[in-house]
């Protein structure tokens, strides 16, 4: 039952503290790098120390908050009551956020003015109301309009406290489109297509917590609720601070990376350390172009996706099969996929070429010929003598060819036999891949987790996830049968002829249902975009990440080879580029996608 509300603050301290304690063990040899640390350290110490986003959980009193927040946190804190006994908001900091439980809608007034103080500060609130509640009271839609006028971003979430979660759901329809009616009353426009709703099940999601039931927690629907929640957090704007402050370490790592990748020597290595400064560049650029076309292609899925379920049901009309939805969003999710993967692939032959072209470059540079000051560690290959320089270019050489040639095979990667990953790897870190293509070996590849840094992988094997779940379509087709059932339906045989006002309010109520089920399955395929989203970009930036390591390896070698005593100090780079990896995937994962585009 991991919390999908991270504790980002804390995601990046870990990464700065070990990258400061990684730089420091070198403060002797290269001084310069200490002002560069001091930086990293004062933006978490200053920048970052009162960074904590804010949730408030607001709504009628007995309607279960202290329920939701006790699952929220995993733990029971909140005191559950059905009357207000204080008149002090309690706030629980947990896992880098400050969730504050207000006494609610029906307390006394001293009670709700309390409330109003600290609305100001919340960064996204959660209205909670139960199925068995007062849900007709004008008071609690005054006061979810207070909340919406003062412009925070409003979560509705209903407490099923009958069980009719996923078992009855007609009366919880009936209750949503009661509430969505007496939200538009009180002067919220479009509050279906404007604020979502979550039903969830406290009393499951605690008993499946305490006696370790995943199902039985996965049936409560928190996990939804938590995704929607860090969804409208970055909408709101609530990590923006963050955001900018992982940008500024980025900027520090960076430059602590190439200061330290400073080795002294002769002309050599001064080439290899162009060509890992070139890397470096290439790699990030390749980051920032991945993250786009994630981005991009994700927002394409949540908006194709409801439009062809939606036309697949007749605009409303018929019950979609399972299977067709299943089929329709996984022949997308897998289109979305490739085009990934080959982009992958196309961005990593072009950095490979970058880069060889750069040592081609200086091997003919009459300078770098002339050089007395070069080290020529021969090797003997083919009866020729040749510089280590040339050697890794030809390194590199056979690592663009291995991308090329795999890139370019079609096989049934179903067939072959996965448990060759480490080996292979090892093949193209040593040169060596470019005979490789064609054997078992090569192919092979192509079914491992390694393997599919390297060329093209089939549906699920480049990303090596769970995907999100699909939106419920079988609910939201149940708004429109639910209305038919209350009003009618023009097209039945038996229905008797009505006065024309009456038959005009049962097609406006009709057709509202067949408007909130469309917009409802929109929003959800919003927030399932937004997941598949964050997926996607962990498995991509681990997977350049890999790749440039391998890209890396050769010149990293070549250097410990020239200097035997920067062996140490390359292995630690190495970590350093780890770990600029997971700021640059954690800055992404806080971004609020529209800010991309």
């Amino acid at each position: 039952m991991e919390n999908i509300l991270i504790d980002y603050r804390n995601e990046l301290q870990q990464r700065v503290n070990e990258f400061c304690s990684l730089t420091e063990k070198y403060a002797e040899k290269k001084p310069d790098v200490m002002p560069v640390i001091q930086d990293m350290r004062l933006i978490c110490q200053d920048r970052l120390k009162d960074f904590k986003p804010r949730i408030m959980i607001y709504g009628i009193y007995n309607a279960g908050k202290s329920s939701i927040i006790n699952e929220l946190i995993r733990e029971d804190k909140a005191k559950v009551q059905d009357i207000p006994t204080t008149d002090s908001v309690d706030s629980y900091e947990w896992n880098g956020y400050t969730i504050d439980d207000t006494p609610g809608v029906g307390a006394p007034m001293k009670h709700e003015e309390v409330t109003q103080a600290h609305l100001k500060r919340a960064d996204i609130v959660l209205f909670v109301m139960s199925t068995t509640g007062a849900n007709e009271l004008k008071q609690n839609y005054e006061r979810m309009k207070d909340i919406v006028d003062a412009g925070k971003k409003l979560i509705i979430v209903l407490n099923d406290k009958n069980s009719d979660l996923e078992t009855n759901d007609n009366s919880i329809q009936l209750i949503k489109m009661k509430v969505i009616e007496h939200m538009e009353q009180v002067g919220i426009g479009q509050a279906n297509a404007n604020y979502h709703f979550v039903v969830v099940n406290a009393r499951r999601a605690h008993k499946g917590r305490i006696e370790h039931k995943t199902r039985l927690w996965q049936k409560s629907h928190m996990e939804e609720l938590e995704q929607v929640m860090l969804t409208e957090l970055k909408r709101a704007g609530g990590f923006e601070v963050l955001q900018r402050a992982i940008q500024d370490v980025e900027h520090c790592m960076e430059q602590a990376i190439g200061m330290l990748s400073e080795v002294e020597g002769d002309k050599q290595i001064e080439v290899l350390h162009e060509v890992l400064v070139n890397l470096q560049e290439k790699g990030k650029q390749m980051k920032e172009n991945l993250n786009r076309t994630i981005t991009l292609g994700t927002q394409h899925l949540g908006t194709i996706l409801p439009q062809l379920i939606w036309n697949e049901s007749q605009q409303g009309e018929k019950t979609v099969e399972e299977d067709v939805v299943n089929q329709l969003i996984k022949k997308h999710e897998s289109q979305l996929i490739e085009k990934i993967d080959k982009e992958l692939s196309f961005q990593f032959e072009n950095i490979c070429h970058d880069v060889s072209d750069l040592l081609q470059e200086q091997l003919e540079s009459k300078v770098l010929g002339n050089s007395q000051d070069l080290h020529c560690t021969a090797v003997e290959k083919n009866g020729m003598r040749e510089s280590s320089l040339q050697e890794v270019f030809n390194k590199v050489q056979g690592i663009c060819n291995a991308e090329n040639a795999i890139t370019a095979e079609n096989f049934d990667s179903s067939k072959v036999d996965t448990n060759v990953g480490e080996e292979v790897l090892k093949v193209v870190a040593e040169g060596k891949a470019l005979e490789e293509i064609g054997s078992s070996a090569g192919k092979a590849l192509l079914g491992t987790e390694l393997g599919s840094i390297l060329g093209k992988s089939t549906f699920g094997k480049l990303v090596m996830m769970p995907l999100p779940q699909v939106p419920p379509l079988k609910t939201i087709l149940l708004i429109i049968r639910i209305a038919k059932l209350l009003f009618g339906d023009h097209g039945e045989a038996q229905r008797k002829q009505q006065e024309a006002e009456m038959q005009n309010e049962r097609m406006r109520q009709i057709a509202t249902a067949k408007q909130q089920a469309r917009e409802e399955l929109q929003q959800n395929f919003q927030y399932y975009a937004e997941d598949m989203r964050s997926k996607l970009l962990a498995a991509v930036f681990s997977n350049i990440e890999l790749r440039m390591k391998i890209l890396r390896e050769p010149v990293v070698t070549e250097i410990q080879q020239l200097k035997s005593d920067t062996k140490s100090l390359m292995t630690d780079i190495d970590q350093m580029h780890h770990l600029l990896n997971g700021c640059e995937e954690l800055r992404c994962q806080i971004t609020d996608n529209k800010e991309i585009c």
